[in-house]
């Protein structure tokens, strides 16, 4: 019983895992001068930004970018049944 759990909350954080480091991106990478342009560009409905102030296209990309990469690399090592390998691209 206890092994099933573990290896349900394994699975679970395993699928997470690109999602939660992806959504961390933008706000490691703030101080990046690096495609920092709202995504709306500018547009205003009801004198109101459309997307808000925060949204840029660095966030955007830097947000496919990081999940692209944890994605494969992530799959890549459960193929090789390298789990150290894996705990080892999270932390770099």
């Amino acid at each position: 019983m206890k092994m099933e759990f573990f290896n349900y909350m394994f699975s679970v954080i395993y699928f997470l895992l690109p999602a939660a480091f992806a959504n961390m991106a933008p706000v490691i990478f703030k101080r990046v001068n690096f495609l920092v342009y709202p995504v709306d560009f500018g547009l205003k409905f009801r004198g109101r930004r459309l997307l808000g102030e925060n949204k840029t296209i660095r966030g955007v990309f830097l947000l496919l970018f990081l999940e692209l990469y944890l994605f494969i690399f992530k799959d890549l090592c459960m193929l090789m049944d390298g789990f150290l390998i894996l705990v080892l691209l999270i932390i770099l």
